[in-house]
């Protein structure tokens, strides 16, 4: 957590000085590397994710978040990269028509899958099911004893 915290933080002044250091043009001499060796990260993360689904694995979770973040990465560099050039109506359309889409999707089969799992631990905890929205709930790690009954949900 405080990774997490400290890293959002710092972030911050590193943005502002490249906002204001970096030159406005690149010539780049490796950009075919660059962008192949992305997409073999896109679909490799596919493939997994697609085999983690498939054999009903947990990891799914990460695997789908993971494609969807690199997906959303994809949408914003073909997008603003293509900016004002002839690839302008091309990253557009398929930013708005697959890469973005596909990632919602992605986002919400973790949501449902987390609340799927909330609700299966709650019935093995005795519950009815799971306390709060998605955003509230603790992780599924936390023995009932650990956990904050102080609403009156839990054991007595």
């Amino acid at each position: 957590m405080v990774v997490t915290c400290v890293g959002a933080v710092a972030l911050l002044p590193w943005i502002a000085f490249l906002a204001a250091s970096l030159p406005r043009s690149h010539s780049v001499t490796t950009w075919n590397v660059t962008w192949v060796g992305f997409d073999v990260v896109l679909a490799a993360c596919f493939g997994v994710t697609g085999w983690l689904l498939l054999h009903r694995r947990r990891m799914a979770i990460l695997g789908l978040g993971v494609t969807a973040t690199l997906l959303s990465c994809d949408a914003w560099f073909d997008v603003s990269l293509g900016w004002g050039s002839s690839e302008q109506l091309w990253a557009l359309v398929s930013a708005a028509l697959f890469e973005v889409p596909i990632a919602v999707l992605m986002v919400a089969g973790v949501i449902r899958l987390l609340r799927r799992e909330s609700a299966v631990v709650a019935q093995l905890r005795g519950r009815p099911g799971p306390r709060g929205s998605i955003w509230e709930q603790t992780f599924v790690m936390l023995a009932p004893e650990a956990a904050d009954w102080s609403d009156g949900s839990g054991p007595s």
